[in-house]
């Protein structure tokens, strides 16, 4: 089966979509800071129509995973360097 390669068409869209979702992270990041506090009320999410309020849910869902996705990967590398220094001493 051949690989399907990206003409220079697919790659720029690509690149410029990537640009523009970093963009929207950054600026995401930005009203974060300025209106957590309005986030955080009750009554601005009531005035949410609940498919978008489940969509922020899900998220935030997938954001907390990622992130304890990557605290048990650094604490199994410490884990491991752990275990690999106990091995070490325990073979003198």
């Amino acid at each position: 089966m051949a690989k399907k390669s990206m003409d220079e068409e697919q790659k720029a869209k690509q690149l410029q979509g990537r640009i523009t979702a970093k963009d929207l992270r950054d600026k995401a990041s930005t009203l974060i800071k300025e209106y957590g506090s309005l986030l955080q009320s009750w009554s601005f999410w009531k005035n949410i129509p609940a498919s978008e309020r489940k969509a922020v849910s899900v998220a935030i869902r997938k954001a907390d995973r990622a992130c304890l996705d990557a605290d048990i990967k650094a604490m199994q590398t410490q884990l491991n360097a752990k275990i690999a220094e106990k091995e070490r001493l325990d073979k003198k």
